[in-house]
């Protein structure tokens, strides 16, 4: 796909999203003054170096965190959403320095085209801000932004890059399964943060009682986990890394190697305790995990080049709300 017709593409979704609510939601408190209203007149979240973010770009960024989570807008979405938006923003400031930056008949083109999709769909442009709280430029900037990550990820994500990124994460990709144990030592959300930290020292004592040789994986586990497995000694068999334990517990058992036990894990049973007792080796490819792999890397990049980022250009947070 062409770089034009990608970045367009990266908005079908809220072009369809504006169209299926014509019949009148709310709209944002911004409303259609975007269109007219002075760019240094709106609300901004943060500046990155002497470029804005704005509000509604983090609040864009929000509802996508919230339809993804099917959650309300927290006060750690939004964090997440504005932390985001500075990274994209901070990234997008090396792009232009490397030479990816977008020309301004090609800015023209990209908008004209996302203009043609909203008549389409029976939407005009300044509908379209309205109903998304956005202006022209935050609109531009989108388009822009598509078009130069492709271009970079496009000479990034060579095979050869790709192979290298699935040899130094194997077994996240190649199908593998651990053999785990595990001790839960659980906590509600509504327990509040005393008995998470709480059960996070008694975890941390249990841990250094095991690592000694003091205790056995096993008796710590009966005598202390909740759960069926506590009686096999918190044997869970093998699990895959995705769609059986929680991402937080996946993710910290895969990082484990054959006997070694996890630091204390939180996840929304409470916090755990993970040693990995066995590995059985999957068979596929790095060409069978292409897609997972062009999406890590991506994001692995993509917060390589904002942390780096962060250490050159001033980030200074104007609201958070």
């Amino acid at each position: 796909m062409k770089p034009l017709a990608k970045s367009v593409a990266c908005l079908f979704l809220l072009v369809t999203i504006a169209a299926a609510d014509a019949a009148g939601p709310a709209k944002s408190k911004t409303s259609a003054k975007l269109t007219t209203e002075a760019e240094t007149e709106l609300p901004v979240a943060a500046m990155v170096g002497d470029q804005p973010v704005y509000v509604a770009e983090v609040d864009d960024l929000l509802a996508g965190r919230r339809r993804k989570t099917a959650g309300a807008a927290s006060a750690e979405l939004r964090a997440a959403a504005l932390d985001q938006a500075i990274n994209q923003r901070l990234v997008a400031g090396y792009l232009v320095k490397q030479g990816y930056a977008v020309a301004k008949q090609e800015s023209d083109e990209l908008l004209a085209e996302l203009k043609r999709k909203l008549e389409a769909q029976s939407l005009t442009f300044d509908e379209f801000l309205s109903r998304h709280g956005l202006n022209e430029r935050m609109v531009r900037r989108r388009l822009e932004w598509d078009v130069m990550w492709a271009g970079f990820l496009a000479n990034e994500a060579t095979d050869e890059a790709l192979q290298r990124f699935f040899d130094l994460h194997r077994r996240d990709y190649d199908g593998s399964e651990l053999r785990v144990s595990h001790i839960l030592l659980p906590v509600k959300t509504e327990d509040g943060e005393a008995k998470l930290r709480a059960a996070l020292e008694q975890a941390d004592k249990l841990r250094s009682q095991i690592v000694s040789g003091n205790l056995s994986f096993a008796k710590a586990a009966e005598e202390h986990s909740s759960g069926p497995s506590r009686r096999h000694g918190g044997d869970l068999g093998f699990i895959p890394l995705h769609d059986r334990m929680t991402a937080a517990f996946s993710r910290a058992a895969f990082e484990l190697k054959k006997g070694e036990i996890s630091k204390p894990v939180v996840d929304q049973f409470g916090v755990h305790l993970i040693q990995c007792t066995d590995v059985k080796a999957g068979d596929k490819t790095w060409q069978d995990a292409r897609r997972e792999l062009v999406e890590d890397f991506a994001r692995e990049r993509f917060l390589e080049l904002a942390k780096k980022q962060r250490k050159e250009v001033s980030v200074k947070i104007v609201r958070v709300k």
